[in-house]
């Protein structure tokens, strides 16, 4: 088999193991936040949203704006504007107008949010470490490593 055939196969597998990645977004993000029980479903976009907000949100202690918030999450505006409204109807986020300029609306977490993003990363966590426990120490640093490297390449090649 020429060199071309195995890189093409290779190739070939490695699209399915992406695509079937992919499937897992599917996994089921319903679960009961202690201590109200409330039984909330978040759609992976609204949680990814939570997660950024978590993450910016000391270097935007008033809130971040809309705008900046789509960079980062590399969406437009329009289109991260329903998740905010959704999140916003379940009390996780507050949507405020800036204090400065009154056409700048701000975003930032409530505790409802951050309690949400706490008992997520916790479940997350807890899978992960199965996931780690099943392949091993060395196999889960070389996945880690690999995955690294291969959102590296892609990230530059978007560029």
């Amino acid at each position: 088999m020429s060199e071309k055939a195995k890189t093409e196969i290779i190739s070939e597998n490695l699209l399915r193991g992406f695509v079937q990645l992919r499937r897992l977004r599917s996994v089921e993000s319903t679960f009961t936040l202690n201590p109200n029980n409330l039984k909330l479903e978040l759609k992976n976009s609204e949680l990814l949203l939570l997660l950024e907000l978590k993450e910016v949100e000391l270097e935007h202690p008033e809130g971040i704006t809309v705008t900046e918030l789509s960079k980062s999450l590399q969406v437009k505006p329009p289109s991260i504007t329903p998740i905010i409204t959704s999140l916003e109807e379940k009390g996780m986020l507050d949507r405020t107008m800036d204090t400065k300029d009154r056409r700048i609306v701000r975003v930032r977490l409530k505790e409802k949010g951050r309690l949400y993003i706490r008992e997520s990363k916790t479940r997350m966590v807890a899978q992960i470490q199965g996931l780690v426990e099943y392949l091993g120490e060395e196999k889960s640093v070389t996945l880690t490593e690999l995955i690294n490297e291969s959102f590296q390449y892609i990230t530059d090649r978007s560029k």
